[in-house]
């Protein structure tokens, strides 16, 4: 934004974040762009539920107005996972099982020769779902969220009963096999030739109950958010899908580490009603669904419980960037003085 507005040049919102999406790429992580939707198009006091097909949309969902208000703890584990380092066992490879899960769960629902999935590059779980919806209920039309999650449901279903014959996993052969295409096509599909790969099994069982069930949960998480709920059940609501969500990313999708199942832990202990990791996972940060008026006293108990255990050395100052409190705020912005 800032080369932009030296240049005296003036782009959209949707072509800052596909600009920035495109860039990180070129370090060889094959990453996805909410990080970067989220940094751009935020709304203050708003959770941005975003979609990426067809086209990138960016919906503000309000937080409840709850007495007392709702609350996000930051909290860093310490632990730096490399991505550029680890892609090819753990960030571009769950890339790649998604990947290969949507061309074989597209051939098994008979939509793979679909003009929506044969030209799509990659294709994805939410492409497959959506062209199969559009053939097989093409008079579909609920609400957005009861569209969603009517969607997410029989895709669980259907990709539960499939994939559960290889419950520890496909070979590439076996998944080439059953495209009936060669080893080496298969791998131009899913462009591990730009993103390197190393495994011996793809658990597409796991991987796809993860982004449907996780896909779904988002989709809760709004509904709660936009049902005009203000009671104690609302937080409860809101912390067991965050809650859930933690579970299915250790269990199934395996993106989480020791030291963030041991903090969400001491979190939930301490007074969260929902912790779970943030962001690529393999380490990194958390975070932590708590009133606001229990915040110090939560905070208070990370620091004791898990930081001076595990990081003795580190200041009250270095504690301050380390583990805080915030609210949703609005995206990068440009301000002129004049």
């Amino acid at each position: 934004m800032a080369t932009m507005r030296a240049n005296d040049r003036l782009l959209s919102q949707e072509r800052v974040v596909e600009t920035s999406v495109a860039s990180e790429r070129y370090i060889g992580t094959n990453g996805g762009g909410m990080d970067q939707t989220t940094s751009i198009m935020s709304q203050s006091q708003s959770a941005a539920f975003i979609e990426f097909s067809p086209m990138l949309r960016v919906t503000p969902v309000r937080f409840p107005s709850t007495t007392p208000p709702i609350a996000f703890v930051i909290a860093n584990t310490m632990v730096e996972s490399d991505k550029a380092v680890t892609a090819p066992t753990n960030y571009n490879l769950r890339v790649v099982e998604t990947r290969i899960g949507a061309l074989m769960l597209a051939r098994h629902l008979n939509i793979l020769e679909h003009s929506a999935c044969a030209n799509a590059d990659p294709l994805t779980f939410k492409t497959v779902m959506d062209e199969f919806f559009a053939s097989s209920y093409p008079s579909d039309c609920d609400s957005p969220v009861l569209k969603w999650t009517k969607r997410l449901a029989v895709m669980l279903e259907q990709a539960g009963a499939f994939f559960t014959t290889h419950p520890q996993g496909f070979t590439l052969g076996d998944c080439a096999g059953y495209l009936g295409i060669s080893a080496s096509d298969l791998a131009g599909l899913v462009h591990t030739d730009r993103y390197p790969i190393q495994a011996d099994r793809f658990k597409l069982l796991q991987r796809a109950q993860h982004a449907f069930s996780e896909a779904l949960r988002v989709v809760k998480f709004r509904q709660v958010c936009e049902s005009g709920d203000t009671s104690d059940k609302c937080f409860v609501a809101l912390g067991d899908l965050m809650n859930e969500s933690q579970d299915s990313c250790r269990d199934l999708f395996e993106c989480s580490c020791p030291e963030l199942d041991e903090i969400c832990d001491i979190a939930r202990k301490a007074g969260s009603l929902g912790s779970r990791l943030t962001g690529a996972g393999w380490g990194g940060c958390s975070v932590h669904l708590v009133r606001q008026d229990g915040c110090d006293n939560f905070i208070a108990a990370l620091k004791q419980d898990y930081y001076l255990k595990r990081f003795p050395q580190l200041s009250d100052e270095d504690l301050k960037h380390v583990v805080f409190a915030t609210s949703p705020s609005s995206g990068a912005a440009i301000y002129a003085f004049d």
